[in-house]
Protein backbone atom coordinates (compact mmCIF):
# COMPACT_ATOMS: atom_id res chain seq x y z
CA UNK A 1 0.00 0.00 0.00
CA UNK A 2 1.50 3.26 -1.16
CA UNK A 3 2.11 5.86 1.69
CA UNK A 4 -0.28 8.93 1.17
CA UNK A 5 1.96 12.22 0.68
CA UNK A 6 1.00 15.71 0.61
CA UNK A 7 3.71 18.06 -1.14
CA UNK A 8 4.22 21.67 -0.07
CA UNK A 9 4.72 24.91 -2.06
CA UNK A 10 8.46 23.87 -2.78
CA UNK A 11 7.82 20.29 -3.59
CA UNK A 12 8.75 18.90 -0.52
CA UNK A 13 6.92 15.33 0.68
CA UNK A 14 4.49 16.04 3.65
CA UNK A 15 3.36 12.66 5.00
CA UNK A 16 -0.90 12.89 6.04
CA UNK A 17 -0.96 10.54 8.82
CA UNK A 18 -4.80 10.58 9.02
CA UNK A 19 -8.17 12.26 8.80
CA UNK A 20 -11.12 11.93 12.02
CA UNK A 21 -14.35 12.88 11.77
CA UNK A 22 -16.56 13.05 15.02
CA UNK A 23 -20.30 15.07 14.72
CA UNK A 24 -23.28 14.81 17.05
CA UNK A 25 -26.92 14.82 15.46
CA UNK A 26 -29.52 16.76 17.43
CA UNK A 27 -32.89 17.52 15.49
CA UNK A 28 -31.72 19.21 12.10
CA UNK A 29 -28.52 19.91 13.39
CA UNK A 30 -25.12 18.52 12.92
CA UNK A 31 -21.70 19.57 14.68
CA UNK A 32 -18.93 18.14 13.20
CA UNK A 33 -15.32 17.75 14.08
CA UNK A 34 -12.70 17.54 11.99
CA UNK A 35 -8.52 16.59 12.90
CA UNK A 36 -6.04 16.19 10.39
CA UNK A 37 -2.16 15.00 11.38
CA UNK A 38 0.89 16.08 9.01
CA UNK A 39 4.06 15.26 8.89
CA UNK A 40 7.39 17.03 8.09
CA UNK A 41 9.51 14.21 6.42
CA UNK A 42 11.93 16.85 5.20
CA UNK A 43 15.24 17.84 6.82
CA UNK A 44 14.09 21.65 6.14
CA UNK A 45 11.16 23.98 7.64
CA UNK A 46 8.39 23.88 5.19
CA UNK A 47 5.39 25.88 3.95
CA UNK A 48 2.56 24.05 3.83
CA UNK A 49 -0.72 24.75 1.64
CA UNK A 50 -3.77 22.82 1.93
CA UNK A 51 -7.59 23.32 0.49
CA UNK A 52 -10.07 21.01 1.69
CA UNK A 53 -14.14 21.02 1.10
CA UNK A 54 -17.32 21.58 3.51
CA UNK A 55 -20.52 20.79 3.17
CA UNK A 56 -23.11 23.50 1.53
CA UNK A 57 -24.26 25.99 4.08
CA UNK A 58 -21.84 24.96 6.66
CA UNK A 59 -20.38 27.45 8.94
CA UNK A 60 -17.17 27.07 10.20
CA UNK A 61 -17.21 27.88 14.30
CA UNK A 62 -13.46 27.35 15.11
CA UNK A 63 -9.85 26.61 13.74
CA UNK A 64 -7.12 25.34 15.43
CA UNK A 65 -3.41 23.95 14.83
CA UNK A 66 -1.46 22.40 17.17
CA UNK A 67 2.15 23.49 15.72
CA UNK A 68 6.01 23.25 17.32
CA UNK A 69 4.40 22.41 20.74
CA UNK A 70 1.75 25.97 20.48
CA UNK A 71 -1.65 25.80 20.27
CA UNK A 72 -2.69 28.50 17.28
CA UNK A 73 -6.10 29.82 17.22
CA UNK A 74 -7.63 31.55 14.06
CA UNK A 75 -9.13 35.18 14.31
CA UNK A 76 -11.56 36.17 11.92
CA UNK A 77 -9.89 39.76 10.08
CA UNK A 78 -10.05 41.58 7.15
CA UNK A 79 -8.33 39.11 4.22
CA UNK A 80 -5.25 42.14 3.32
CA UNK A 81 -4.63 42.51 6.94
CA UNK A 82 -4.59 38.50 7.84
CA UNK A 83 -2.31 38.43 4.73
CA UNK A 84 0.38 40.86 5.72
CA UNK A 85 0.11 39.57 9.23
CA UNK A 86 1.03 35.91 8.02
CA UNK A 87 3.36 37.18 5.54
CA UNK A 88 5.62 39.35 8.07
CA UNK A 89 5.23 36.41 10.88
CA UNK A 90 6.79 34.10 8.65
CA UNK A 91 9.39 36.63 7.70
CA UNK A 92 10.21 36.86 11.58
CA UNK A 93 10.93 33.14 11.34
CA UNK A 94 7.34 32.33 13.47
CA UNK A 95 4.69 30.03 12.78
CA UNK A 96 1.70 31.24 11.57
CA UNK A 97 -1.38 29.92 10.00
CA UNK A 98 -4.01 31.46 7.15
CA UNK A 99 -7.12 30.20 6.44
CA UNK A 100 -9.05 31.84 3.15
CA UNK A 101 -12.54 31.04 1.26
CA UNK A 102 -11.90 30.39 -2.48
CA UNK A 103 -14.61 31.34 -5.26
CA UNK A 104 -16.40 28.16 -4.95
CA UNK A 105 -16.48 28.32 -1.11
CA UNK A 106 -14.08 25.63 -0.29
CA UNK A 107 -10.73 26.55 2.11
CA UNK A 108 -7.74 26.98 1.86
CA UNK A 109 -5.15 27.04 5.17
CA UNK A 110 -1.49 28.01 4.77
CA UNK A 111 0.77 27.17 7.63
CA UNK A 112 3.89 28.59 7.64
CA UNK A 113 7.51 27.13 9.00
CA UNK A 114 6.37 23.70 10.40
CA UNK A 115 9.73 22.67 11.37
CA UNK A 116 11.89 19.59 9.59
CA UNK A 117 10.54 16.31 11.75
CA UNK A 118 8.08 17.95 13.37
CA UNK A 119 4.14 16.88 13.42
CA UNK A 120 1.37 19.51 13.36
CA UNK A 121 -2.13 18.97 13.88
CA UNK A 122 -5.26 20.75 12.28
CA UNK A 123 -8.54 20.97 14.00
CA UNK A 124 -11.64 22.68 12.94
CA UNK A 125 -15.57 22.70 13.81
CA UNK A 126 -18.70 23.36 11.97
CA UNK A 127 -22.07 23.19 11.99
CA UNK A 128 -24.85 22.54 9.31
CA UNK A 129 -28.46 21.79 9.53
CA UNK A 130 -28.90 18.58 7.42
CA UNK A 131 -30.69 18.69 3.76
CA UNK A 132 -34.13 17.73 3.60
CA UNK A 133 -34.76 14.80 0.53
CA UNK A 134 -39.04 14.85 1.52
CA UNK A 135 -39.35 12.46 4.32
CA UNK A 136 -35.54 11.77 4.90
CA UNK A 137 -32.66 13.85 5.33
CA UNK A 138 -28.82 13.45 4.20
CA UNK A 139 -25.61 13.92 5.89
CA UNK A 140 -22.96 14.46 3.68
CA UNK A 141 -19.40 15.29 4.45
CA UNK A 142 -17.04 16.10 1.58
CA UNK A 143 -13.81 14.38 1.92
CA UNK A 144 -11.99 15.02 -1.35
CA UNK A 145 -11.93 17.62 -4.13
CA UNK A 146 -11.82 15.89 -7.42
CA UNK A 147 -10.36 16.93 -10.94
CA UNK A 148 -12.27 19.68 -12.50
CA UNK A 149 -12.19 20.75 -15.71
CA UNK A 150 -10.74 24.37 -16.60
CA UNK A 151 -7.57 26.38 -15.11
CA UNK A 152 -8.23 26.50 -11.52
CA UNK A 153 -7.07 30.26 -11.49
CA UNK A 154 -8.24 31.88 -15.13
CA UNK A 155 -11.80 30.01 -14.45
CA UNK A 156 -12.19 29.31 -10.86
CA UNK A 157 -10.46 32.71 -9.47
CA UNK A 158 -8.53 30.86 -7.26
CA UNK A 159 -4.77 32.40 -5.92
CA UNK A 160 -2.16 30.43 -7.66
CA UNK A 161 -0.53 28.94 -4.63
CA UNK A 162 -4.35 27.49 -3.75
CA UNK A 163 -4.77 25.72 -7.00
CA UNK A 164 -5.29 21.90 -6.50
CA UNK A 165 -3.51 19.56 -7.94
CA UNK A 166 -4.99 16.12 -7.30
CA UNK A 167 -3.64 12.66 -7.08
CA UNK A 168 -5.81 10.58 -7.68
CA UNK A 169 -4.33 7.02 -6.48
CA UNK A 170 -2.94 8.73 -3.13
CA UNK A 171 -4.23 6.76 -0.63
CA UNK A 172 -4.97 9.16 2.62
CA UNK A 173 -6.73 7.71 6.05
CA UNK A 174 -10.25 8.40 6.94
CA UNK A 175 -12.24 7.64 10.39
CA UNK A 176 -15.42 8.79 11.20
CA UNK A 177 -17.92 8.19 13.91
CA UNK A 178 -21.40 10.40 14.81
CA UNK A 179 -23.56 10.03 17.87
CA UNK A 180 -27.13 10.71 17.04
CA UNK A 181 -29.45 12.15 19.38
CA UNK A 182 -32.98 12.96 20.02
CA UNK A 183 -35.95 11.45 17.66
CA UNK A 184 -33.25 10.55 14.38
CA UNK A 185 -32.55 7.80 17.05
CA UNK A 186 -35.67 6.23 15.93
CA UNK A 187 -35.17 6.34 12.23
CA UNK A 188 -33.66 4.35 9.68
CA UNK A 189 -30.05 5.09 9.56
CA UNK A 190 -28.25 3.91 6.74
CA UNK A 191 -25.01 4.88 4.21
CA UNK A 192 -24.89 4.20 0.43
CA UNK A 193 -21.41 5.31 0.93
CA UNK A 194 -19.85 3.36 3.32
CA UNK A 195 -20.56 0.69 5.16
CA UNK A 196 -21.29 0.97 9.03
CA UNK A 197 -22.22 -0.39 12.15
CA UNK A 198 -24.74 1.46 14.28
CA UNK A 199 -24.64 1.07 18.60
CA UNK A 200 -27.25 2.20 20.59
CA UNK A 201 -25.86 4.24 23.89
CA UNK A 202 -27.32 5.74 26.59
CA UNK A 203 -28.83 9.10 26.52
CA UNK A 204 -26.61 12.17 28.12
CA UNK A 205 -28.72 15.05 29.53
CA UNK A 206 -32.06 14.52 28.05
CA UNK A 207 -34.77 13.13 29.16
CA UNK A 208 -34.26 10.53 26.18
CA UNK A 209 -33.16 7.10 27.10
CA UNK A 210 -31.36 6.32 24.00
CA UNK A 211 -28.67 7.51 21.67
CA UNK A 212 -27.46 6.18 18.46
CA UNK A 213 -23.64 5.86 17.41
CA UNK A 214 -22.23 5.20 14.18
CA UNK A 215 -19.31 4.29 12.78
CA UNK A 216 -17.57 2.70 9.99
CA UNK A 217 -17.39 -0.80 9.73
CA UNK A 218 -14.14 -1.46 7.45
CA UNK A 219 -10.94 0.89 6.92
CA UNK A 220 -11.75 3.86 4.77
CA UNK A 221 -9.66 6.10 2.47
CA UNK A 222 -10.39 9.96 1.50
CA UNK A 223 -11.56 8.41 -1.56
CA UNK A 224 -15.40 9.64 -2.39
CA UNK A 225 -17.91 12.05 0.16
CA UNK A 226 -19.27 9.86 3.40
CA UNK A 227 -23.12 10.29 2.84
CA UNK A 228 -25.55 9.51 5.80
CA UNK A 229 -29.06 8.78 5.19
CA UNK A 230 -32.16 8.96 7.83
CA UNK A 231 -35.72 7.80 6.50
CA UNK A 232 -38.57 6.79 7.83
CA UNK A 233 -38.82 9.98 9.85
CA UNK A 234 -41.53 10.28 12.89
CA UNK A 235 -42.08 13.72 11.71
CA UNK A 236 -41.80 15.85 8.89
CA UNK A 237 -40.80 19.16 11.23
CA UNK A 238 -39.14 19.45 14.10
CA UNK A 239 -37.64 22.43 16.67
CA UNK A 240 -35.28 23.02 18.70
CA UNK A 241 -34.97 25.97 21.36
CA UNK A 242 -32.32 27.06 23.47
CA UNK A 243 -30.97 29.75 25.49
CA UNK A 244 -29.13 32.73 23.94
CA UNK A 245 -24.87 31.61 25.57
CA UNK A 246 -23.86 35.28 24.69
CA UNK A 247 -27.42 36.91 26.08
CA UNK A 248 -28.99 35.45 28.80
CA UNK A 249 -32.45 37.76 27.91
CA UNK A 250 -32.58 36.13 24.36
CA UNK A 251 -33.68 32.41 23.28
CA UNK A 252 -32.63 30.66 19.85
CA UNK A 253 -35.14 28.73 18.12
CA UNK A 254 -34.55 26.98 14.99
CA UNK A 255 -37.88 25.64 13.47
CA UNK A 256 -39.16 23.30 10.38
CA UNK A 257 -41.98 23.32 8.23
CA UNK A 258 -42.78 20.92 5.61
CA UNK A 259 -46.18 22.88 3.43
CA UNK A 260 -48.37 21.26 2.06
CA UNK A 261 -49.67 22.38 -1.49
CA UNK A 262 -52.82 21.19 -3.00
CA UNK A 263 -53.79 21.59 -6.56
CA UNK A 264 -56.18 20.23 -8.91
CA UNK A 265 -54.18 18.21 -11.00
CA UNK A 266 -50.24 17.44 -11.47
CA UNK A 267 -48.72 19.98 -14.42
CA UNK A 268 -47.53 18.28 -17.62
CA UNK A 269 -43.77 18.43 -17.80
CA UNK A 270 -41.93 19.94 -20.63
CA UNK A 271 -38.46 19.15 -20.09
CA UNK A 272 -34.87 19.49 -22.10
CA UNK A 273 -32.66 16.60 -20.23
CA UNK A 274 -29.10 17.54 -20.80
CA UNK A 275 -26.40 14.76 -19.38
CA UNK A 276 -22.47 14.86 -18.47
CA UNK A 277 -20.91 12.68 -21.35
CA UNK A 278 -17.57 14.05 -20.17
CA UNK A 279 -14.40 11.85 -19.13
CA UNK A 280 -14.97 12.67 -15.16
CA UNK A 281 -18.09 10.60 -15.87
CA UNK A 282 -16.49 7.18 -16.63
CA UNK A 283 -17.19 4.32 -14.52
CA UNK A 284 -20.05 4.19 -11.93
CA UNK A 285 -21.48 7.79 -12.80
CA UNK A 286 -22.71 6.94 -16.50
CA UNK A 287 -23.95 3.87 -15.44
CA UNK A 288 -25.47 5.90 -13.11
CA UNK A 289 -27.03 8.08 -15.06
CA UNK A 290 -28.27 5.58 -17.92
CA UNK A 291 -30.70 4.11 -14.71
CA UNK A 292 -31.51 8.16 -13.95
CA UNK A 293 -32.58 8.48 -17.75
CA UNK A 294 -34.39 5.26 -17.87
CA UNK A 295 -35.87 6.67 -14.63
CA UNK A 296 -37.01 9.79 -15.78
CA UNK A 297 -38.67 8.12 -19.81
CA UNK A 298 -40.65 5.93 -16.80
CA UNK A 299 -41.79 8.90 -15.62
CA UNK A 300 -43.18 10.96 -18.50
CA UNK A 301 -46.61 10.78 -19.23
CA UNK A 302 -48.41 11.31 -22.75
CA UNK A 303 -49.21 15.10 -22.10
CA UNK A 304 -45.11 16.16 -21.61
CA UNK A 305 -42.74 17.14 -23.66
CA UNK A 306 -39.17 16.56 -23.83
CA UNK A 307 -35.80 16.31 -25.61
CA UNK A 308 -32.79 14.20 -24.90
CA UNK A 309 -28.48 16.18 -25.32
CA UNK A 310 -25.27 15.53 -23.96
CA UNK A 311 -21.94 17.06 -23.92
CA UNK A 312 -18.66 16.85 -22.89
CA UNK A 313 -15.85 18.68 -25.22
CA UNK A 314 -18.87 19.45 -26.99
CA UNK A 315 -22.78 19.15 -26.92
CA UNK A 316 -24.99 16.60 -29.24
CA UNK A 317 -28.70 16.74 -29.26
CA UNK A 318 -30.79 13.71 -30.10
CA UNK A 319 -33.90 15.69 -31.27
CA UNK A 320 -33.86 19.41 -32.44
CA UNK A 321 -37.34 19.92 -31.12
CA UNK A 322 -39.21 18.67 -27.76
CA UNK A 323 -40.59 15.32 -28.69
CA UNK A 324 -43.93 13.95 -27.82
CA UNK A 325 -44.35 11.15 -25.77
CA UNK A 326 -45.25 8.10 -28.43
CA UNK A 327 -44.32 4.92 -29.07
CA UNK A 328 -41.99 6.06 -31.90
CA UNK A 329 -39.92 8.56 -29.34
CA UNK A 330 -39.88 6.77 -26.42
CA UNK A 331 -37.87 3.52 -28.65
CA UNK A 332 -35.65 6.25 -30.12
CA UNK A 333 -35.09 7.88 -26.42
CA UNK A 334 -34.47 4.38 -25.12
CA UNK A 335 -31.78 3.07 -27.76
CA UNK A 336 -30.21 6.51 -27.11
CA UNK A 337 -29.75 5.97 -23.35
CA UNK A 338 -28.34 2.09 -23.85
CA UNK A 339 -25.50 3.49 -26.12
CA UNK A 340 -24.47 6.78 -23.76
CA UNK A 341 -20.39 6.54 -22.92
CA UNK A 342 -18.54 9.12 -21.19
CA UNK A 343 -16.47 9.87 -24.56
CA UNK A 344 -16.87 13.20 -25.16
CA UNK A 345 -13.84 14.57 -23.25
CA UNK A 346 -13.70 17.81 -21.04
CA UNK A 347 -16.93 19.82 -19.11
CA UNK A 348 -17.78 22.82 -21.84
CA UNK A 349 -21.16 23.09 -19.45
CA UNK A 350 -21.63 26.91 -20.14
CA UNK A 351 -21.60 25.99 -23.85
CA UNK A 352 -24.33 22.94 -23.69
CA UNK A 353 -26.49 24.93 -21.05
CA UNK A 354 -27.06 27.87 -23.84
CA UNK A 355 -27.72 25.56 -27.10
CA UNK A 356 -29.98 23.26 -24.80
CA UNK A 357 -32.05 26.58 -24.01
CA UNK A 358 -32.09 27.32 -27.75
CA UNK A 359 -34.08 23.96 -28.31
CA UNK A 360 -37.22 25.01 -29.65
CA UNK A 361 -40.56 23.78 -28.51
CA UNK A 362 -42.69 25.02 -25.52
CA UNK A 363 -42.74 28.76 -24.20
CA UNK A 364 -41.45 27.73 -20.89
CA UNK A 365 -39.45 24.52 -20.42
CA UNK A 366 -37.75 23.66 -17.55
CA UNK A 367 -33.77 21.95 -17.72
CA UNK A 368 -32.65 18.56 -16.21
CA UNK A 369 -29.14 18.33 -15.57
CA UNK A 370 -27.64 15.00 -14.50
CA UNK A 371 -23.84 15.49 -14.12
CA UNK A 372 -20.94 15.80 -11.28
CA UNK A 373 -20.39 19.16 -11.36
CA UNK A 374 -16.80 19.15 -11.58
CA UNK A 375 -15.44 22.60 -13.91
CA UNK A 376 -14.00 25.57 -12.50
CA UNK A 377 -15.90 27.99 -15.15
CA UNK A 378 -18.47 28.68 -12.66
CA UNK A 379 -20.20 32.21 -12.86
CA UNK A 380 -20.72 32.09 -16.54
CA UNK A 381 -22.80 29.04 -15.62
CA UNK A 382 -24.77 30.45 -12.80
CA UNK A 383 -25.34 33.47 -15.26
CA UNK A 384 -26.39 32.08 -18.32
CA UNK A 385 -28.86 29.89 -16.26
CA UNK A 386 -30.13 32.62 -14.11
CA UNK A 387 -30.77 34.69 -17.78
CA UNK A 388 -32.54 31.98 -19.25
CA UNK A 389 -35.96 31.90 -17.34
CA UNK A 390 -35.82 28.29 -16.78
CA UNK A 391 -35.22 26.12 -13.78
CA UNK A 392 -33.31 23.88 -13.39
CA UNK A 393 -33.48 20.71 -11.45
CA UNK A 394 -30.30 18.88 -10.70
CA UNK A 395 -29.12 15.25 -10.53
CA UNK A 396 -25.47 15.13 -9.02
CA UNK A 397 -23.61 12.39 -9.39
CA UNK A 398 -20.50 10.56 -8.43
CA UNK A 399 -18.68 9.87 -5.02
CA UNK A 400 -17.55 13.46 -5.01
CA UNK A 401 -19.58 16.01 -6.99
CA UNK A 402 -19.16 19.30 -6.80
CA UNK A 403 -22.33 19.97 -4.38
CA UNK A 404 -22.07 23.72 -3.79
CA UNK A 405 -22.35 24.33 -7.76
CA UNK A 406 -25.45 22.31 -8.13
CA UNK A 407 -27.22 23.43 -5.33
CA UNK A 408 -26.62 26.90 -6.30
CA UNK A 409 -27.41 26.39 -9.85
CA UNK A 410 -31.08 24.83 -8.15
CA UNK A 411 -31.47 27.45 -6.17
CA UNK A 412 -30.64 30.46 -8.04
CA UNK A 413 -33.31 29.55 -10.78
CA UNK A 414 -36.39 28.09 -8.61
CA UNK A 415 -35.41 24.52 -9.15
CA UNK A 416 -33.91 21.40 -7.23
CA UNK A 417 -31.27 19.39 -6.30
CA UNK A 418 -30.86 15.55 -5.71
CA UNK A 419 -27.77 13.60 -5.09
CA UNK A 420 -26.74 9.60 -5.88
CA UNK A 421 -23.69 8.03 -5.32
CA UNK A 422 -22.49 5.02 -6.61
CA UNK A 423 -24.58 2.15 -5.72
CA UNK A 424 -27.57 4.15 -4.48
CA UNK A 425 -30.96 3.51 -6.44
CA UNK A 426 -30.98 6.52 -8.81
CA UNK A 427 -35.55 6.05 -8.79
CA UNK A 428 -36.30 7.80 -5.82
CA UNK A 429 -34.29 10.99 -6.62
CA UNK A 430 -35.68 11.26 -9.51
CA UNK A 431 -39.63 10.75 -8.90
CA UNK A 432 -38.77 13.23 -5.75
CA UNK A 433 -37.52 15.72 -8.65
CA UNK A 434 -40.18 15.57 -11.04
CA UNK A 435 -42.78 15.64 -7.98
CA UNK A 436 -41.43 19.19 -7.88
CA UNK A 437 -41.27 19.90 -11.00
CA UNK A 438 -45.18 19.19 -12.19
CA UNK A 439 -46.36 21.11 -8.41
CA UNK A 440 -46.89 23.84 -7.45
CA UNK A 441 -43.94 26.03 -5.77
CA UNK A 442 -44.22 29.11 -3.41
CA UNK A 443 -42.00 31.97 -4.19
CA UNK A 444 -41.26 35.09 -2.15
CA UNK A 445 -42.25 33.16 1.01
CA UNK A 446 -42.68 34.97 4.60
CA UNK A 447 -42.77 34.63 8.14
CA UNK A 448 -45.52 36.78 10.24
CA UNK A 449 -44.29 37.10 13.72
CA UNK A 450 -47.13 37.91 16.65
CA UNK A 451 -46.71 41.99 17.43
CA UNK A 452 -45.45 41.33 20.80
CA UNK A 453 -42.11 39.04 19.91
CA UNK A 454 -39.08 41.30 19.30
CA UNK A 455 -36.98 39.58 17.01
CA UNK A 456 -33.20 40.33 16.34
CA UNK A 457 -32.56 38.19 13.43
CA UNK A 458 -33.62 35.49 11.43
CA UNK A 459 -32.17 33.39 8.60
CA UNK A 460 -33.84 33.55 5.21
CA UNK A 461 -36.22 31.33 3.79
CA UNK A 462 -35.51 29.63 0.86
CA UNK A 463 -36.25 31.25 -2.62
CA UNK A 464 -39.02 28.57 -3.61
CA UNK A 465 -40.63 25.91 -1.90
CA UNK A 466 -42.25 22.99 -3.19
CA UNK A 467 -44.75 20.88 -1.65
CA UNK A 468 -43.44 18.14 0.75
CA UNK A 469 -40.18 20.48 0.86
CA UNK A 470 -39.07 21.27 4.47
Amino acid sequence: MRTAICETLQGESLALDSVRAQGTVVGRMLEMSLEQKFRNTEPANVEVVYTFPLPWHAVLLGLEVELNGETLHGVVKAKGAARAEYEEALSEGHSGILVTVNPDRSYTLELGNLMAGESCVVRLRYVQVLQPEQGSLRLMLPTTIAPRYGDAVRDGGFEPHAAQEVCATAEYPFNIEINIQGELVQAQIGSPSHRITTRTLSGVGTNASLQTQVKLADRAWLDRDFVLVFSELLHSSQGLATWDRLNEECGVVMASFTPKLTASSSKPASVKVLVDCSGSMNGDSIQAARSALQSILSTLNADDRFSLSRFGSSVEHRSKALWKVAPASMASAQRWVQTLEADLGGTEMNDAILSTLAIPGAERSDVLLITDGEIHSIDPVLKSAKQSGHRFFVVGIGSAVAEGLLRRLAEDTGGSCEFVVAGEQVSPAIQRLFHRLRSLSVQQARIEWPENYAIHATSELPAGIFDGDE
